[in-house]
Parts: structure tokens; sequence; C-alpha cells
């Protein structure tokens, strides 16, 4: 019961971001920070950035992460995953510190803004974090597949358009932010190879040479090293092209 709220809870954050309600979406973090149990907390995120575009990923803004991150470091205390899973692995239990429970930062796929924002506060604050990192996208101005759909919604605003039967509204902003969301959740669990068929199709009906989305631009190897070479951050792997692994065979894998 526990996890199934926190999953809601997390998922209400996102929609709160989703919806451009930072405000919202920052009150219930700290909410969920505060009121959560257990001695560890795993914090996850995508994107730090000042500005973004309708069909881009949530972002956090720079100021709000660095207030969010100052806190962790006065209420918290911050380890890495390295850390924690020694201890697990170990079978002891984490060291008390002062009644403060321990916190973990993650980031997902490797976007360039983390290294250009989320990397200085992090180490303003010598909180460390583990970056998860998509390697067929470094260095690359490609776009993972869902925001690659919601940027060729948004360039199909003011149209209907039909793919394999299926009736794809763009008439006006609400209607894109359905679509988008509809076809999300009907290609979650399809192979790579439908969802290149269902982006293909989008770029026929855009009909004119489209560009990949601005959001698509991913960190350099040289941005990569440069964080590895600090301590305070780890790098992992995040698969290569960032395909839902319960759709892959075994060969695939």
């Amino acid at each position: 019961m526990v996890a199934t709220f926190s999953m809601l809870a997390n998922g209400l954050v996102w929609l709160l971001n989703v919806l451009r309600l930072p405000s919202l979406a920052d009150y219930l973090s700290r909410w969920l920070l505060e009121s959560g149990d257990g001695d560890v907390l795993m914090l996850l995120y995508h994107r730090v950035a000042p500005t973004g575009q309708p069909w881009e990923l949530p972002a956090i803004h720079p100021d709000v992460f660095a207030e969010q991150m100052a806190w962790l470091r006065a209420h918290y205390h911050p380890i890495s995953l390295a850390e924690y899973v020694a201890y697990r692995q170990e079978g002891t239990s984490l060291p008390a510190k002062q009644g403060r429970r321990y916190v973990v930062v993650t980031f997902d796929d490797g976007y360039t803004d983390n290294y250009e924002y989320a990397y200085p506060i992090l180490t303003r604050y010598q909180i460390p974090a583990t970056f998860y990192i998509t390697t067929g996208l470094i260095a690359k101005t490609h776009s993972i597949w869902t925001t690659r759909v919601h940027y060729l919604l948004h360039q199909l605003k003011g149209r209907t358009v039909t793919f394999n039967g299926l009736s794809i509204d763009c008439s006006s902003e609400a209607s894109v932010l359905a679509s988008y969301h509809a076809l999300r959740q009907k290609f979650n669990l399809a192979s790579p190879v439908d969802t290149a068929e269902l982006i293909s199709y989008l770029e026929q009906a855009v009909g004119e040479t489209v560009t990949p989305a601005p959001e698509g631009t991913f960190m350099s190897l040289t941005e990569l090293q440069t964080m590895d070479a600090d301590s305070l951050y780890e790098i992992g792997a995040h698969t290569i092209s960032h395909p839902n692994v319960a759709t892959l065979t075994g060969s695939q894998l």
C-alpha cells in the first residue's frame, strides 16, 4: 500500500510538471521528502533547465533544483548509489547520521542540461549523483521516441490524421496533449519497429523536412569524462537506444 501511494504521488508530481505547474509540483515533492519512511530516499531526475518547449520532457528550473539540493544538504545525508549498494550487499544497516535519513540522487538519459546546470549545483552542495546514460545518444541531437512523437504532433496542430486506422486529433493544444498521452500508452509496450513506423508516418504527415526536436541534445563524451573524473559522481548505463526492454527479444537484449 505504501509503495502504491508513493507511485501515485510521484505520478502526480510528474503530471503537475507536464501541466506547467512547477510550484505545486515542488510543494508536493517537498511533502513527499518529509513524510517518507525507510532509511534511504531515492530521487530520480531527468532534466534541469530554465526554459522548455511544450513537447519537451518537463525540466526542473535550475533555481528550484538549487533550492532542493540546499534543502537536502541541510536536512538529509547524501550518499552515492555505490555506497548504498555496498551496505545492501554486506547486509548491514547504514550508520545513524544525527537522526537524518540518507538520500541518493540519480539522473536518467544523459541530457546536456545535466552537465550545464545540475553538475555545478551538485558540486556546490557536494551532493553525490549517478548519471545513467543512453550510450547511443552521447553527443547526439536525436530525441527519445516519446519526445519525437510529441514534437511531431505539435507540428500537426490544427489537423487530424489517421495512422493504421487510429485517428490522431491535433486540432488544438489540448487535443495534441491528449493524443500524445494516448499514443504513449498504446505504444509503451510496442516494439522499436512499431514506434519507428509511427514516427515515420508522422514525419510524412508533416510534409516537410523535419529537424530533430531542440530538446534532444545529450552530453558529449568529454562532458561525461569530466564528471567521471570527480569521485563525487558515477556514470551508469541506461541502454543504447532507450527502448522499452520489456518489448525486446533475447537476442536484442
